[in-house]
């Protein structure tokens, strides 16, 4: 990448992350989607769809480990004047990480909720590469409590949104399953999406839902395209029950790469 970019200087971009090995996952289509959403949402320029797949055939011939990978890609804004134009083109940036399969979906993990850290902006709900204040807060909440931990991001109107990498699944003491509304700010998640088209569609209800709801809750799971369906231990000190397996094979199944 050229050092004059400029998208990495400003953190000008959108991303997704997904598992790849023989072939992509179920939910590539949604990826792509998103990304092209993404772009279009924040101004930059649209994705050239067509070349990325020969890049990430290219990009993995050159990771060490063949087998199941961790893929980030990445589209930067590239060229202009970043303080009174759009940029006139994207750069594609690609990443590869060897994963262990046996690495999913990791170790439950302890949630506390943080901040206000969410309020309404332009790329609300868009997977934008500027995520620096969430990480701080990530790495708040790991000095607070002992063992695996996570931020469990929170709005100004004490609503949950999603952790720094996941976005939330959630288990009623009514018997119904939940997702963050919009209205929250959650970036839109292609897991979940995944799970509301296939065997479980309709049985997640989208719903707002806080620190105050914390009495009606069972079971909780972090989502998101690696780890398919993370379990949480604790909320803010509440013990939770595991979440059901049907949920967590559901998330693994739909984001499995071709093998």
């Amino acid at each position: 990448m050229k050092p004059s970019l400029r998208g990495p200087q400003l953190g000008e971009g959108v991303y997704t992350t997904l598992l790849w090995g023989a072939g992509p996952p179920p939910t590539w289509p949604l990826h792509l989607r998103r990304l092209q959403r993404d772009a279009d949402q924040v101004g930059l320029a649209p994705p050239e769809l067509d070349q990325l797949v020969q890049l990430i055939e290219d990009q993995l011939r050159l990771c060490p480990c063949p087998g199941l990978a961790r893929l980030r890609i990445r589209w930067w804004a590239d060229g202009g004047e970043p303080l009174s134009q759009a940029a006139p083109r994207g750069r594609w940036e690609l990443h590869a990480q060897p994963l262990d399969p046996n690495q999913r979906p990791g170790p439950a993990v302890a949630l506390l909720s943080c901040g206000p850290a969410r309020f309404p902006r332009l790329w609300a709900g868009a997977k934008v590469t500027a995520i620096g204040e969430d990480l701080a807060w990530r790495r708040r909440a790991q000095g607070q409590a002992a063992g695996e931990a996570e931020a469990l991001l929170c709005t100004a109107s004490g609503l949950w949104s999603e952790t720094p990498t996941a976005a939330l699944l959630a288990g009623l003491g009514d018997g119904r399953v939940a997702c963050v509304a919009p209205e929250a700010w959650p970036v839109r998640s292609t897991t979940l999406q995944a799970l509301r088209q296939g065997e479980l569609a309709g049985e997640i209800t989208e719903m707002p839902f806080g620190p105050r709801d914390l009495g009606h809750l069972r079971w909780m799971a972090l989502i998101n395209a690696v780890a398919g369906a993370r379990p949480v231990a604790s909320l803010d000190g509440q013990a939770l029950e595991l979440p059901p397996d049907n949920w967590l094979e559901a998330a693994r199944l739909v984001t499995e790469p071709l093998r």
